[in-house]
């Protein structure tokens, strides 16, 4: 008995899928456009909603339920991931990060949604602030997807560097003395 549930157990272990790890960070790219010029910004505050910030992807369904799916994970809690990801896409846009005189960067997602088969969205609110001036925007970046989790990550990937994108205009516009401006929201 003790020798089949052994051999039971066994069968069921080796028969679970592997973990399959995603990331937000784009491939490494030698082509990709570095700063034009150096502009002082540091990365502050990065929140994520506390419902997708786990290393589990994270699907809404079609009648709004939610699935964890867990053998499909970020490498790390998504949080840390978009922290990471958001302060590379700006170092490839601004130059690297600076502390004196810098334009302060703050960032609250408050949606990261992932409807499979149709779209990777990111809502955010983000400030960008130095001494008195302050530049406050809401942002909505959606993308569309097909099927599957590998297309999931890479639509999230390409809306944070949409997000990435606005944000950085933003900085150099400031720092150069014109006045910075929200994007629009982009699907």
């Amino acid at each position: 008995m003790a020798l089949v549930l052994a051999a039971a157990l066994v069968v069921a272990c080796s028969a679970a899928p592997p973990l399959r790890f995603h990331t937000l960070m784009p491939p490494p790219d030698a082509s990709a456009p570095a700063a034009a010029a150096a502009v002082p910004w540091q990365l502050g505050f990065v929140g994520v909603p506390v419902q997708v910030d786990r290393p589990q992807i994270v699907l809404r369904n079609d009648d709004g339920s939610m699935a964890v799916l867990e053998q499909e994970r970020w490498i790390a809690p998504l949080g840390d991931e978009l922290r990471t990801a958001l302060a590379e896409a700006l170092t490839r846009r601004l130059g690297p990060p600076a502390s004196a005189g810098a334009w302060e960067v703050n960032v609250d997602v408050q949606r990261f949604e992932s409807v499979p088969g149709r779209l990777a969205r990111i809502d955010a609110a983000w400030s960008v602030r130095r001494g008195e001036a302050v530049l406050r925007c809401l942002s909505s970046v959606e993308e569309p997807v097909v099927a599957g989790t590998v297309a999931m990550a890479a639509g999230h990937r390409q809306a944070l560097q949409g997000l990435a994108g606005g944000i950085g205009a933003a900085v150099a516009a400031l720092s150069a003395g014109r006045p910075g401006a929200c994007p629009p929201a982009r699907s």
